[in-house]
């Protein structure tokens, strides 16, 4: 199952890929709950909903966000104008928290190095002095 998220004008919708079959959902709520707070995952008779649920913030996963949908008619060529314009995200983009990291990295690699280099040339200048 693989569920992708589209935004169209106002309406979100998201998709579940079962099989051979595409179930199309629009949003029609989405909260932040404590992990233990279940009531809004029961579920409602005569009704066909689908809740996305994940940790959040991202990296700490104290809580859990909801994303509530009911089922929409899947129209083909909705779906495919939706693909076009994917959503994505800054926590989805991989590549950059990579960079960043090396980034950072080879920054603090270098910060390291020069204050050990002007450590070693203060300790080098004071033993001079005391010979």
């Amino acid at each position: 199952m693989l569920a992708t998220l589209r935004a169209n004008n106002a309406a979100i919708r998201y998709y579940i890929y079962v099989l051979d079959r595409v179930l199309a959902y629009e949003v029609l709520e989405q909260k932040v709950v404590e992990p233990n707070q279940t009531q809004s995952l029961e579920a409602i008779p005569g009704e066909d909903l689908v809740t996305l649920v994940t940790c959040t913030p991202y990296g700490v996963n104290s809580h859990r966000l909801l994303v509530h949908g009911r089922r929409t008619a899947y129209v083909e060529q909705t779906a495919a104008e939706e693909a076009e314009h994917p959503t994505t995200s800054v926590h989805t983009r991989y590549g950059l928290w990579v960079a960043c990291g090396l980034g950072v990295t080879a920054a603090l690699i270098l910060l390291m190095f020069l204050i050990s280099r002007r450590v070693r040339r203060r300790a080098d200048g004071q033993e001079e002095v005391r010979e």
